[in-house]
């Protein structure tokens, strides 16, 4: 009987399980979602990256339209607004003031500070010997501005000692070559056409910069690293010696709002741009949950830490994602259905019982007759017994643990029989 209930139970899960999945996993082409990413101007690798995104979203039902801004500062600001989602941020950039309702969800590569002098100044090695130069230190507004300022200023370096330009890489490299300027800075991607651009100017000089490792300490959203010598270009030896480099991180970055369905597939589709094998990163470092300024969000570090679960690698990103929220569902819904399992026992019981019980109204009203003898009839009764029997071992089925019962209907039978053959005995001795 424990056996059939059991069964019953999962019958009704399965059952439930079925009809719900049925109703998540129906085919769909509806689209899933909008993102809205701001990048930076459309000529930097933040948009390439955005183009990226939107690509691979496409094929999972997310639209991505992308906003190209001036700079970290202006995509920080549409952020916080909530007329983007999404948000490509440089490292060393964020403005406290409006970033508490943002999130990261990961750093995503390395964009080292490039500092280029003229090609007469190989001897500069510290940011501290640029003081009272000519220095671009990037567009108002711009990641490269707001990185150039805070080390210059750690520096003693200001507006009252040094004059500083707000130009654009390709305005600076040609105010420099011009000697309109001293120093150009500027924060890219070592895998950004740009940089190869300036490394081959022989009239510009790649700044080796000292102290990097004194600049991580002080900064955490920094670190170093040294670009080879002949990284770039093995047959011109570019750069020409080993290279030391103060680097930021760029970041994603995201409102706390955002939909935490699409945080994990969002996740994926980043992991699969940036996971790649570079001259100064492994395949394994990006993207990564270090050199993070904002609080990271909780579902992307899962999927960081953890990767794809075997739902995600076996079924397509919508199918899984609503199988698992189906789970969660469960336990409150076996939670709800528990009342109804508990009644089935007690009716089942009774159906079983009955079977059994049923019987005794026709054996009572043939053992009442035995009170009135006079008017008894022996064989009809006698009869009806012997038939009564014979129905009860063919009708009645129960399972094992009420065998007891139906052998004591049967006793009962067989007690009235003999009781009617004593009686009918006696009348006749008389």
């Amino acid at each position: 009987m424990q056996k059939v209930y059991r069964w019953l139970m999962v019958a009704s899960v399965v059952v439930l399980s079925i009809s719900l999945l049925l109703f998540f996993l129906k085919p769909s082409n509806e689209t899933k979602g909008e993102i809205k990413i701001a990048t930076g101007s459309k000529s930097g690798m933040y948009y390439q990256y955005a183009l990226e995104y939107q690509r691979l979203l496409k094929n999972e039902r997310v639209e991505v339209v992308i906003v190209p801004t001036a700079g970290s500062k202006e995509a920080q600001k549409l952020l916080h607004a909530e007329k983007v989602d999404m948000a490509f941020i440089q490292g060393g950039t964020i403005d406290k003031e409006i970033s508490e309702n943002l999130e990261s969800l990961a750093s995503i590569y390395l964009e080292p500070l490039w500092i280029f002098t003229k090609v007469d100044q190989r001897e500069i090695t510290r940011i501290s010997q640029l003081v009272g130069k000519r220095i671009s230190v990037g567009l108002t507004g711009s990641g490269t501005e707001q990185l150039a300022k805070k080390l210059l200023h750690a520096n003693g370096i200001n507006t009252s000692n040094t004059e500083l330009f707000s130009l654009d890489t390709d305005d600076a490299k040609k105010a420099l070559a011009k000697e309109e300027i001293d120093v150009l800075f500027t924060v890219i991607s070592p895998h950004s056409p740009i940089i190869k651009g300036l490394l081959n100017e022989k009239k510009l000089h790649l700044m080796n910069v000292r102290r990097t490792e004194a600049y991580a300490l002080q900064f955490p959203f920094l670190t170093h690293f040294t670009v080879p010598e002949g990284s770039f270009d093995l047959l011109n030896n570019i750069p020409s010696q080993d290279v030391n480099l103060i680097s930021t991180v760029a970041t994603l970055a995201v409102h706390k709002d955002f939909p935490p369905e699409l945080i994990r597939l969002l996740v994926r589709v980043v992991k699969h741009v940036h996971k790649k094998e570079t001259l100064f990163t492994s395949e394994t470092h990006f993207p990564s949950s270090e050199y993070l300024e904002l609080p990271t969000n909780k579902a992307a570090v899962g999927y960081l830490e953890k990767g794809e679960n075997w739902l995600e690698r076996t079924f397509p990103y919508w199918i899984a994602y609503n199988i698992i929220h189906f789970k969660l569902l469960l336990i409150p819904m076996l939670t709800l259905l528990l009342p109804l399992f508990k009644g089935v026992m007690p009716f089942y019981k009774w159906r079983v019982r009955r079977r059994i019980y049923h019987w005794y109204e026709d054996l009572l009203e043939i053992e009442g007759a035995l009170l009135d003898l006079q008017s008894f009839d022996y064989p009809a009764c006698k009869k009806k017994l012997e038939i009564l029997l014979e129905e009860i071992l063919e009708q009645t089925k129960v399972p094992l643990s009420y065998a007891g019962e139906l052998y004591a209907l049967k006793l009962h039978v067989e007690f009235v029989l003999e009781r009617i053959e004593k009686e009918k005995k006696i009348i006749t001795l008389k």
